[in-house]
């Protein structure tokens, strides 16, 4: 492909099938609204795309038999229609940050893939998923079970009001290969925590993060998935409502909350090897580490 395609100022659609790629450091499209990239190159393992705020892309479809890491950073301030789709069999690591395409379809990835997730499939913020919108649901459920095979997980917390919103009307796909998770919860989200841990029922290692957990805040803890009765074996736990105690500033807020978490995971994880604890649980560590443990193994350390 000649080399003057990378920045050609007028190209509007592109179409790649079957071309030889050499290896541009930099590509600048300001024209195109749909790109489909059929990427038979044998040896391109790695593709990232970082959108202009003002690009006119429309939709973006990457297809390659070799692709092991592709990542999307879209930086677009609008809302437009945009389409997402991933056929990569190869592929060992995806990240997707992208809060403004509509739809993300994905058709194959690799069956132990590590991604990361930051989207909102076009569900403004203060907003909720409604159940009329049934082509958005249906596209949820088909991304979820796209991500079934996966082994490591990162996911935002945009992405799991979505999530919370899609799992008040239909269930979460079993997550059977996830053996690492680190998923960050707003204040009204993590009321599905004990749901989303039923979906992965071989977890090893969880990094929970919570934003604000309002003291009189009432959630129920009673379920108790699958992965703690044989596989999770590491759990940290962090909020963002902690304070520097060395300027003796309000104090920390959520305490029962923050109880009642580390409680969840002491008295019910069977393998539980080490639960840590970021700074925001420093006022209650030791009533934390005097709460009976189901494993034995188990050490409470702050981190």
């Amino acid at each position: 492909m000649p080399p003057s395609i990378y920045s050609c100022e007028r190209l509007v659609n592109l179409n790649l099938y079957r071309v030889f790629l050499e290896h541009p450091e930099s590509v600048f499209l300001h024209c195109v609204k749909i790109m489909h990239l059929d990427l038979s190159c044998p040896v391109l393992e790695e593709f990232t795309i970082s959108r202009d705020p003002d690009d006119s892309l429309e939709a973006v479809c990457v297809r390659s038999q070799s692709l092991k890491s592709f990542k999307l950073d879209c930086g677009r301030y609008e809302i437009d229609g945009h389409v997402v789709a991933i056929d990569a069999p190869r592929l060992e690591c995806m990240t997707l940050s992208d809060h403004m395409s509509e739809s993300f379809i994905i058709h194959s990835i690799g069956p132990s893939a590590k991604v990361d997730i930051d989207v909102i499939f076009n569900v403004e913020y203060c907003q909720t998923l409604q159940p009329d919108d049934s082509s958005k649901i249906t596209m949820l459920s088909e991304f979820l079970t796209g991500l079934s095979t996966v082994s490591e997980m990162t996911i935002s917390a945009v992405t799991l009001n979505v999530i919370h919103d899609y799992c008040e009307m239909e269930q979460l796909p079993q997550f059977s290969n996830l053996s690492y998770l680190d998923a960050c919860f707003q204040e009204t989200s993590w009321k599905m925590l004990p749901t989303f841990l039923k979906s992965c029922p071989n977890l090893h290692s969880v990094v929970l993060e919570f934003e604000l957990l309002p003291d009189m805040e009432q959630v129920d803890l009673s379920l108790v998935p699958q992965c703690f009765q044989s596989s999770l074996e590491f759990v940290e736990l962090k909020t963002l409502d902690g304070v520097d105690m060395r300027k003796k500033e309000r104090p920390l807020r959520g305490t029962s909350n923050k109880m009642k978490l580390a409680k969840y995971f002491l008295e019910n994880c069977a393998a539980l090897k080490k639960l840590t604890l970021k700074e925001s649980f420093c006022n209650i560590i030791n009533q934390i580490k005097s709460i009976p443990r189901r494993s034995t193994e188990c050490e409470v350390v702050m981190d």
